[in-house]
């Protein structure tokens, strides 16, 4: 742990096999098939589907979709 200013930042390594983009949406697809929508609820699918999560997680940062993810776990949690 580290501190910037006034703020407690915790920095974690995580590493998970990477899916491109193409693989993720077939995975997610698959997923709301096979057991609907309630898969997508955040605890269940990092622990679940920890793979694919992250690798939504790193698509929406690099895509700079970090406000569409927050509101989505906040609508989730």
């Amino acid at each position: 742990m580290w501190f910037c200013g006034s703020v407690n930042v915790i920095k974690y390594h995580l590493s998970y096999p990477y899916l491109s983009p193409i693989v993720l949406r077939k995975e997610l697809e698959m997923l709301v098939e096979q057991y609907g929508e309630a898969c997508l609820d955040g605890s269940k699918l990092v622990d679940s589907h920890a793979v694919v999560f992250w690798n939504l997680v790193s698509v929406t940062l690099a895509l700079f979709l970090v406000e569409f993810f927050v509101a989505f776990c906040n609508y989730l949690f």
